[in-house]
């Protein structure tokens, strides 16, 4: 959940029910958000985002860093790393970057997310099967390892003609795998 100190602060419920309810409740409609991007510009969803604050944490910092911080840009610090590696340790991580953002200061959770897949992943500092690293360096995603080990046995997926490789374009490597978290 959010950051105990940011949560506090910010006055966000104890939790995601909580927040979500006390915020009017109602279904979540991803496409809304997505919907005014298409439309109006990535400005729209920000602007969106903004207003979520105390009911969807997890959009408002996905795009919005914690109130009175700066955002930081370019390059990620040594330290700045360290303490992602810290918190995902701690709290895990892949799937709400806006919520692992609020532990973070001055960085939202897009910026979080690119450097899982172009820093931490590459250098090998956190485990996660569902990248692999291709021969010319670039992180790709190939989804859940147990839904895509599934999907394997069932067939679904067909090795591509470059051995290594699967229909989704990732090569497996040999290099060694980091600690599991």
């Amino acid at each position: 959940w959010v950051n105990e100190q940011v949560r506090a602060t910010c006055g966000i419920r104890e939790n995601a029910a909580a927040a979500w309810e006390a915020g009017g409740g109602g279904k979540f409609d991803r496409n809304e958000s997505k919907g005014l991007r298409k439309s109006h510009g990535a400005e729209a969803a920000k602007m969106f985002a903004k207003g979520q604050l105390r009911k969807n944490p997890n959009a408002y910092f996905y795009r919005h860093v914690r109130p009175g911080d700066v955002q930081k840009d370019g390059e990620w610090e040594e330290d700045e790393i360290q303490r992602f590696v810290e918190v995902a340790k701690q709290y895990g991580c892949g799937d709400k970057w806006g919520l692992f953002a609020s532990h973070l200061s001055g960085r939202v959770g897009y910026q979080c997310s690119a450097a899982y897949r172009h820093v931490i992943i590459p250098r090998g500092l956190l485990r996660d099967d569902g990248f692999r690293i291709k021969a010319s360096g670039e992180t790709v995603y190939v989804g859940d390892p147990g839904r895509r080990e599934a999907a394997e046995k069932r067939g679904e997926l067909k090795k591509s003609k470059e051995a290594g490789t699967s229909d989704a374009g990732a090569v497996i490597t040999a290099s060694a795998p980091a600690p599991e978290v």
